[in-house]
């Protein structure tokens, strides 16, 4: 399997790593073929269909009717909200994090059926289950019983005793607190199971040896807490401390929310395998039902500041989305303050836009410009542009159209015009000629132009109407 990604991606010229081709093909497991999705024919054949250009509308249908039941279609360009609609005609399986320079990408994988079912629960009985119940409760009564049968099955476990319930008092820290306890003392991949989650825990039929983390989305997109999974590795024991970091630094918002947080940031810099698990609709445990299968069990997410529909939407995708950056990377040397770099992809292709990111990310790589780190953002829209630049407030940015390709020095460049306090701008032109199918030439002239707009220029004698320290490439 490893053979043949590596030459279709090399055919396709997909950027992706060693380590993520290694990681995909281990969830591939035993496929016997492998295909690339064309236009021209508009189906899929094979056990597995890379999609690397987004179908039209109209051949959407088409194709997910073309595929075998038990087809595998894997997007490796999947933070491009161009592909949203072709997910939403699939089940979701899983998705595996970008790690930049090598892996900038991060790639998606899912099918016409659900995830197919194994013989056994290894996945259950190879791990530590964790909980935690409010003392004298019915939930207490209930977790005793489970114990017994836990012991029984000889299932590693711990439940912990509290004086006050977890999904409703103001503690988002609960959970990962207790679960990083159970961390040290276990050697064990971890499960977390809410009191108040559903009888039957929806990985039990699932093979979740190549995964890091597993969990379920609500309808609505958001994190749910009732049962959640991580694997003894470095990435997904990484994911557990950031969550827990941010429950401390934001104790008044939902657990659900900072994990959700916790995975985008993670998922945009390293390799972590995540498991989509489909909702159980059966009954809950315990007689205090106040969370379905379907429904978060955390806290209230009632404020107006979680309310973010595109967000939302790209989660339902399998994604991150504006204004959280789908790929990150961190300088080697430090520096003044994190950039970010906004991709607008409307109109444009997948290639348009990778080409894009690979130069910006490559350019970082070889000189960081004195910035912390780079984040790279695909807006679907100048709507999404905007938002992202307002949640950016401060901070340093970069504005480019999908197909632009970045020079190799212009963070160099950047450095160097910063140095200067009296600097405004500065423009930097390229010209090539094309050749038309009649014969004439054309002068191709695209003209990279950079303000600095947090730098008040007197000896240019323009106003700046905005303090904030932005950088503006714009390409025409």
């Amino acid at each position: 399997m490893q053979d043949k990604l590596k030459t279709l991606f090399a055919r396709r010229q997909l950027r992706i790593g060693a380590d993520q081709r290694d990681r995909l093909a281990q969830i591939l497991g035993d496929a016997s073929s492998v295909t690339a999705w064309d236009d021209d024919n508009g189906f899929g054949h094979g056990d597995v269909v890379i999609i690397d250009e987004p179908p039209r509308l109209l051949q959407v249908e088409g194709f997910c009717r073309s595929l075998p039941t038990t087809a595998i279609v894997v997007i490796p360009q999947s933070e491009n909200p161009a592909f949203d609609f072709l997910k939403s005609k699939l089940h979701r399986h899983g998705m595996i994090g970008a790690c930049a320079p090598t892996s900038p990408h991060q790639i998606w994988w899912g099918g016409p059926q659900p995830v197919r079912p194994v013989n056994n629960c290894r996945s259950i009985l190879q791990a530590h289950l964790v909980s935690s119940v409010q003392e004298g409760t019915a939930e207490d009564e209930t977790a005793v019983m489970l114990e017994q049968a836990l012991a029984a099955l000889k299932i590693s476990h711990s439940i912990e005793r509290h004086d006050f319930y977890v999904a409703y008092e103001r503690k988002p820290d609960l959970r990962s607190k207790t679960l990083l306890a159970a961390w040290d003392r276990s050697e064990k991949p971890l499960l977390w199971l809410d009191p108040s989650s559903t009888g039957m825990p929806p990985a039990l039929a699932i093979n979740l040896s190549n995964v890091d983390f597993a969990a379920t989305l609500t309808p609505d997109g958001t994190f749910s807490t009732n049962f959640l999974y991580f694997a003894r590795t470095p990435v997904a024991h990484e994911l557990l401390k950031t969550w827990n970091n941010l429950c401390q630094e934001f104790p008044t918002l939902p657990a659900g929310h900072l994990l959700d947080a916790a995975w985008s940031l993670v998922a945009s810099q390293r390799l972590l395998v995540t498991r989509w698990l489909a909702p159980y609709r059966g009954p809950a445990v315990g007689t205090r039902n106040m969370a379905t299968a379907n429904a978060g069990s955390t806290l209230d997410q009632t404020p107006n500041m979680l309310d973010n529909p595109a967000q939302r939407e790209a989660r339902k995708a399998g994604r991150s989305a504006a204004p959280e950056p789908q790929c990150i990377l961190n300088s080697r040397f430090g520096g003044r303050g994190p950039l970010t770099l906004t991709i607008l992809a409307e109109f444009a292709s997948a290639h348009d836009i990778a080409d894009t990111m690979h130069s910006a990310v490559d350019a970082f790589f070889r000189f960081d410009g004195g910035f912390a780190s780079l984040g790279i953002v695909i807006c679907r829209n100048k709507a999404e542009t905007d938002a992202t630049l307002r949640k950016i407030g401060d901070g340093f940015f970069l504005c480019v159209r999908a197909g632009l390709v970045l020079e190799d020095r212009v963070f160099n460049t950047l450095y160097e015009q910063n140095q200067d306090r009296k600097l405004g701008y500065a423009m930097h032109r390229q010209c090539g000629h094309r050749r038309t199918s009649t014969g004439t030439d054309i002068a191709v002239t695209r003209s990279q132009v950079t303000f600095v707009n947090s730098i008040v220029a007197n000896d240019t004698g323009r106003p700046t109407t905005r303090q904030s320290p932005a950088l503006r490439l714009v390409s025409q």
